[in-house]
């Protein structure tokens, strides 16, 4: 779930829904505890001005402080996440997630240290609570760049808007209820009125899922102060430390040269580049020199960050080989992954070449919601039939190549 951005729609809902909860569960225990919010900054930056206005010089230090610590978290996550990209790490938003689990368990050991409400200081509640800013800061600007700004966990009024509007289209339809578009390639019209309401049914479902979650997490958090005491921040906490945990367990499938070309068996030109998905070790019997001859893990392999990792090519570079005949396990995240890499390798003018896929394989990825946008992909069942066929590719103009099977 924290390899690579969320392309898909329900993988984006999951992450959303999954961890919306939290949010909402550390703001009512901050506010408890402290009085003070942490998962949004829409009442603190009014407070602010209030207290600005007012010359309520104490009470304008405690606002900014938990401004400024949101704004670190979010920082935070973002120096987090392009570390990670420019060391190549395979899984880069986890360490975000880990900070954000820290931070979380700062708070709560704080809480268990404070003074008794009657005996507490505001500065002592300014700096527990400023804890859980950082961790909420963390998540939100974690999720925001996974899910590609699709949705924000941490409050709720952009979702509440959002349901609002999805709600007006799903009823009354969009604009007048049947546009159409004039489509070149088939010189045809087709009617997307019908598309518009199942993308606004389906993001509105999603929206109010993730607010119920939101919801359901503030109730959680007002219970287990009632109930837990001093363990309250174990849930969420124990709960990320889950997600960690299931992220690093499960291997990433790695990306390298294929030993044909490591052994110098074949020299490529500039305009022509091969690599393949490591997703296994070298058996007992492996002929050198063949990528074929790696067995299969026991564990399913969860692809890499493709779309970081395609960054990295540009011209004289025409065509990019990629083999995935390691890979048992292609699913939806899959198809999207390779969808969004060709989409943006074409738009730079780069073509991709799929090798290894077998039978089965190119159906778990055509069954794959996203699957059926395969044709701009070039695919091949070896790495030798893919590297010849790249190699045409490579000496064609580019619209002959587009349309070159």
């Amino acid at each position: 779930m924290l390899v690579a951005q969320a392309h898909s729609f329900p993988r984006q809902a999951r992450l959303a829904i999954t961890l919306a909860w939290i949010a909402g569960y550390t703001n009512v225990l901050t506010m408890l505890v402290c009085g003070l919010p942490a998962s949004h900054v829409s009442g603190t930056t009014s407070q602010f001005g209030v207290a600005a206005v007012e010359h309520k010089w104490g009470l304008l230090s405690i606002y900014a402080s938990l401004l400024v610590t949101f704004a670190l978290g979010a920082a935070i996550s973002g120096f987090c996440i392009e570390w990670g990209r420019n060391r190549a790490w395979p899984s880069i938003y986890v360490l975000p997630i880990v900070l954000q689990a820290v931070f979380l368990a700062c708070f709560a050991v704080g809480v268990e240290f404070l003074a008794p409400p009657s005996e507490r200081t505001v500065i002592a509640n300014t700096a527990v609570a400023a804890f859980a800013c950082l961790a909420m800061g963390l998540q939100n600007a974690t999720i925001t760049r996974i899910s590609t700004g699709f949705v924000r966990t941490t409050h709720v009024t952009g979702v509440l808007t959002d349901i609002g509007l999805e709600l007006a289209t799903l009823l009354l339809g969009s604009g007048s209820g049947r546009r159409t578009y004039w489509r070149a390639d088939h010189a045809s019209h087709r009617t997307v009125a019908e598309s518009d309401r199942r993308r606004a049914r389906q993001r509105f479902w999603v929206f109010t899922a993730v607010f119920l979650s939101f919801a359901l997490g503030a109730a959680l958090g007002a219970l287990a102060h009632e109930g837990l005491d001093r363990l309250a921040m174990f849930p969420p906490v124990g709960f990320l430390l889950v997600i960690i945990y299931r992220d690093i367990s499960r291997p990433i499938a790695k990306l390298r040269l294929p030993l044909i070309i490591e052994d110098g068996e074949l020299d490529l030109p500039e305009f022509v580049a091969v690599f393949e998905l490591s997703g296994a070790a070298p058996g007992p019997s492996a002929a050198p020199g063949r990528a074929t001859a790696f067995r299969q893990s026991k564990t399913p392999h969860r692809m890499p960050d493709l779309l970081a990792w395609s960054e990295r090519f540009g011209p004289p570079l025409r065509v990019l080989v990629l083999d995935v005949s390691t890979v048992a396990i292609f699913d939806e995240n899959a198809a999207t992954e390779l969808r969004a890499v060709a989409a943006k390798l074409r738009a730079r003018g780069l073509s991709l070449v799929l090798a290894g896929l077998t039978a089965h394989q190119f159906m778990q990825l055509r069954m794959a919601r996203g699957g059926d946008e395969l044709s701009s992909i070039h695919v091949r069942p070896d790495i030798e039939l893919a590297i010849a066929h790249a190699m045409v590719l490579a000496e064609m103009p580019a619209p002959a190549a587009e349309h070159f099977r």
